[in-house]
């Protein structure tokens, strides 16, 4: 491709994903507790004490307490939990298949997953990506969404990634920083690189040596499509905090004030009658010499706590008061309207006590919509992934079967008490087994009660069923009694 194509593309495309990189930070910085209440506090408090600050005046500073609630995080975890605790579990028919690709999701499997899940929770996508290892074989892992730029090709009903731009830094042994560009299209990825501090006419592709020469640095991609899945949060692609960040920087606005507004109240308003402005004091230097020198008085009232008043003079002290009755109102508004727009479970619900199968369904409906919408984008890019492993290493996977199980506190009691009543011309094993409180990979179960089955035969046909050399010889009167 043509270098001035290629640097039209990439600044085309990164123009349109300045919109994504703003909302993907923001849910990035939230989740790490990083609101927006720390960078500009409870009210512009910050600005009039540094106002103050910068002309020297600054005797009775307003306190700045700049306090995050966490919600976002817990929201997220939440669901994070509720979805990936126990992972998607697949199964395409053949049990040396479903063996082989087991093999291959590998020990990263589960970190991969809850990843995939807390990055669409923050940015609303997030993408895996799939290589040839050193050794050949085919290997996979998460990447950071914010790095990844895609071009679709818009002229299919569903359309597909025609590029996708991997964009990072790097740092060369000079210590100079570049910004890196990896252009992936179905065939090959080129890879250029500009200083971070330069604009685009600066991109230049990379060169590598080769048997005494420079060429390009040009990767075959083998796979015949580009090697990055995406993953969605949901049809729309937003973030999880786009449904509640107002309601949040609302919660810690007011817990910032209030918390403000305890500590001013230790800041006393001085009224002073017949005060008629600075007067001089009298300092000493380190010799001990007298230094006449001007001073206000609201300084030595911060610094002394000390009034000097005349005969005809007065102080009247003023304290602030605050409105604790209606912010607690507010609140708890707050509290009640936020788990329904995160669409989770409440924090600290009204019944914590030993609830019924339909209590805890009736907390668990709205998390259980929102994971159902995420379920639905997940399932198809799973099956993409599972497709590419079969593909890669020629096996047969007609229909893949995806197993979703929720991390969800149920009535153990109830569920075992329905399985067992349940007869099994009804509910196969297979079913009850899947769904038993005390099995956590199903899969696994049935291997292990087959096992059993098979070691139960096998020691009763090792059992005689008559011990000859124990028992006496049968005769004729044993046979007619």
């Amino acid at each position: 491709m043509d270098i001035e194509v290629v640097k039209k593309l990439i600044e085309n495309t990164a123009a349109n994903h300045s919109k994504f990189m703003e909302c993907a930070k923001e849910g990035n910085a939230y989740y790490k507790n990083k609101s927006g209440v720390v960078s500009k506090g409870a009210n512009a408090i910050d600005i009039f004490n540094r106002f103050l600050t910068d002309i020297k005046v600054n005797p009775l500073k307003s306190a700045d307490n700049r306090i995050p609630v966490n919600y976002h995080e817990v929201f997220v975890d939440q669901k994070i939990g509720y979805m990936f605790t126990y992972p998607p579990q697949f199964d395409v028919g053949d049990e040396s298949v479903n063996s082989k690709i087991k093999d291959f999701l590998g020990d990263d499997y589960e970190k991969v997953i809850k990843q995939l899940g807390i990055d669409c929770s923050n940015t609303g996508k997030g993408y895996i990506h799939y290589w040839l290892n050193e050794e050949k074989k085919l290997d996979y892992y998460f990447v950071d969404p914010l790095q990844i730029w895609t071009v679709r090709d818009s002229s299919k009903l569903k359309p597909k990634n025609k590029y996708v731009i991997r964009a990072y830094q790097i740092t060369d042994e000079k210590g100079e920083i570049f910004d890196c560009y990896e252009l992936w299209d179905k065939d090959e990825m080129h890879l250029y690189k500009k200083p971070s501090n330069k604009n685009y006419d600066e991109l230049n592709p990379v060169y590598i040596e080769h048997d005494g020469s420079q060429i390009e640095a040009v990767y075959i991609n083998p796979f015949g499509e580009v090697p990055f899945i995406e993953f969605k949060n949901k049809s729309t692609g937003l973030n999880d905090l786009s449904m509640y960040k107002d309601l949040i920087d609302a919660y810690e606005r007011i817990i910032s004030g209030f918390v403000n507004d305890i500590d001013d109240i230790q800041e006393i308003i001085w009224v002073i009658k017949n005060y008629t402005g600075p007067e001089n004091d009298v300092v000493y230097d380190k010799e001990g010499n007298p230094i006449e020198k001007p001073f206000d008085l609201l300084q030595e009232l911060k610094a002394k706590k000390l009034i000097r008043v005349n005969e005809s003079g007065g102080v009247e002290a003023i304290r602030g008061e605050v409105p604790t009755e209606a912010r607690k109102v507010l609140l708890e508004i707050i509290q009640k309207l936020l788990p329904i727009s995160a669409m989770g479970v409440d924090p600290i619900p009204d019944n914590t006590g030993n609830s019924s199968g339909v209590y805890i369904d009736f907390l668990y409906n709205l998390l259980e919509l929102k994971a159902g919408l995420m379920e639905t984008e997940f399932k198809s890019s799973l099956n993409q992934l599972i497709r590419v492993v079969c593909n890669f290493y020629k096996l047969s996977c007609n229909k893949i079967e995806q197993t979703w199980t929720r991390n969800k506190p149920r009535n153990e009691v109830e569920t075992a008490n329905i399985i067992n009543s349940t007869p099994s011309d009804i509910v196969s094993n297979k079913t009850k087994t899947k769904n038993h409180p005390l099995v956590d990979n199903y899969q696994n179960e049935l291997k292990e009660i087959k096992k059993e089955a098979e070691k139960v035969q096998k020691n009763l046909l090792e059992v005689p069923m008559f011990k000859m050399e124990s028992n006496p010889p049968i005769g004729d009167e044993d046979v007619e009694e």
